[in-house]
């Protein structure tokens, strides 16, 4: 575990201050920047647009991509070496060290050496979509936020693109694909809970410019990097006490290799913090200020760009799509809205409002549209997971699921014409467990069960748990 995840624990963390705006893109490209010379006004704009055109050319490419970098290796590191020296002499510009025309010139280093990081770390955890690969996504993220976002910004930030491809370099990597190049036909099932969760975030976007923008009026506290600590640390140990029950609890089941539900862990931490995030919003509003529940706001709201990274390796892993298109099509341009939305969009709107003296009425418009809109998102996706109609395989029981599972063995299922999860299911029932307990087990529903061994029992012609016993114990 130590050996083959130390290099990409460390490249994600500084790929995490890499993707935030706060610890990277806000020093770099300042929005105070306005009204200087050669149109400086524009630059974070204009970035953003730079990285939604590399998604662009990433989808057209195909599979080209991701045989370059699984191929040539060097070209990751590379990418990320030209990113800092594009950070550096951004900010020698910046500091007047150097001409400000060296800002533009610098931006397509630093769009290439970011959407590349992300593709390449996209592509490791796509590949190696293990319960360990996900503990590492997160404590990657509580590192970031406990070590790499404070003390010395612009060194961090300088040797954050360059940290994100050397690392890679160093990774265990499989040089065998995981996916088949199927383009964008691979997407034509089971995005419909991907887009909703976000259109979720998006909302949620909107929510953080206005939070930030009241709390910036208001001089509050700058409490969310604690509440991000503990809301990250809170996940970490979560997800390590359901593997480490997952564990004791099968450890002595013959016949069934049981992993870890991801899918139902990641559906858990984001209704959490869901809730979480609306009892903050409506402390605020009650409140009539934001110095201590819109810390919380924004804390929730980055942490669930962390089950999203997730959520998208878990459905590229299923379902055997592209890891570069899949974070093209979804991953990159949710966080150039996001941005686009929290930094720019939203505080310029609220600022005009402000100029026309209805600052107070237009907030708490804005604040009851947005939580209206969350609220909206929830229940629409409350509702599709628990009728299950959504085929992005959230829901256990679907024969496909997101997240992947460990598999019975092989020629057992062949042998007994029983699919993965009903050897597993009839595995566990065999052993003397219940419905309720074998639903427990195994994350599903006691009804799925149910289905599942209603199956079971007719295609192995038995009746009652001896005679599937028996029958299990003959293979």
């Amino acid at each position: 575990m130590v050996k083959s995840y130390a290099m990409p624990f460390l490249g994600m963390a500084f790929f995490w201050v890499y993707s935030r705006y706060q610890s990277f893109f806000g020093l770099l490209y300042p929005l105070e920047l306005d009204g200087r010379a050669f149109g400086l006004s524009l630059v974070y704009p204009v970035f953003l647009t730079f990285l939604l055109a590399l998604c662009v050319v990433a989808v057209l490419a195909g599979g080209l991509l991701e045989r370059v970098l699984r191929k040539r290796r060097l070209f990751v590191p590379f990418a990320g070496i030209l990113g800092s020296v594009g950070v550096m002499s951004s900010f020698a510009a910046i500091e007047g060290l150097l001409p400000l025309w060296v800002v533009w010139m610098a931006m397509p280093l630093v769009t290439l050496s970011f959407a590349t990081g992300c593709w390449a770390w996209a592509l490791f955890f796509c590949s190696r979509f293990t319960f360990e690969g996900v503990t590492v996504m997160i404590a990657s993220y509580g590192a970031s936020l406990l070590v790499l976002s404070q003390g010395v910004p612009y060194l961090i930030a300088a040797l954050a693109p360059a940290a994100v491809g050397v690392t890679w370099k160093f990774a265990p990597f499989p040089r065998v694909a995981c996916c088949e190049d199927r383009g964008l036909s691979s997407f034509k099932e089971g995005t419909s809970c991907i887009v909703l969760l976000i259109v979720f975030l998006l909302a949620g976007s909107v929510l953080r410019g206005i939070v930030d923008t009241a709390e910036s009026n208001s001089g509050g506290l700058m409490l969310r990097w604690p509440f991000s600590l503990v809301l990250s640390g809170g996940m970490l140990a979560y997800v390590v006490r359901c593997e480490k029950k997952r564990r004791e609890d099968v450890a002595d089941v013959v016949g069934a290799r049981l992993a870890l539900s991801v899918e139902r862990i990641v559906l858990k931490m984001w209704m959490a913090l869901s809730l979480l995030f609306f009892a903050a919003l409506f402390g605020g509003f009650l409140e009539g200020s934001y110095i201590f529940s819109g810390n919380i706001v924004v804390a929730v709201r980055s942490m669930l760009d962390v089950l999203l990274w997730v959520t998208l390796c878990g459905f590229s892993y299923a379902k055997k799509a592209s890891p570069i298109l899949m974070f093209s099509v979804f991953g990159i341009p949710t966080d150039v809205a996001s941005w686009a939305l929290s930094y720019v969009a939203v505080p310029d709107a609220l600022d005009a409002w402000a100029d026309g003296g209805f600052a107070q009425a237009l907030d708490a418009l804005a604040l009851l549209a947005a939580f209206a809109s969350l609220v909206s998102v929830v229940v629409v996706l409350g509702w599709s997971l628990t009728r299950g109609s959504l085929s992005a395989g959230f829901i256990e029981g679907a024969e496909e699921s997101v997240f992947p599972k460990s598999h019975a063995d092989q020629s057992d299922v062949r042998s007994l014409r029983l699919t993965e999860r009903e050897a597993e299911v009839a595995s566990l029932f065999a052993r003397g467990h219940s419905v309720k307990k074998v639903a427990s087990l195994l994350f599903i529903s006691t009804s799925t069960v149910q289905s599942h061994m209603k199956s079971v029992y007719r295609k192995l012609g038995v009746h009652s748990r001896d005679e599937l016993k028996e029958k299990l114990s003959g293979r």
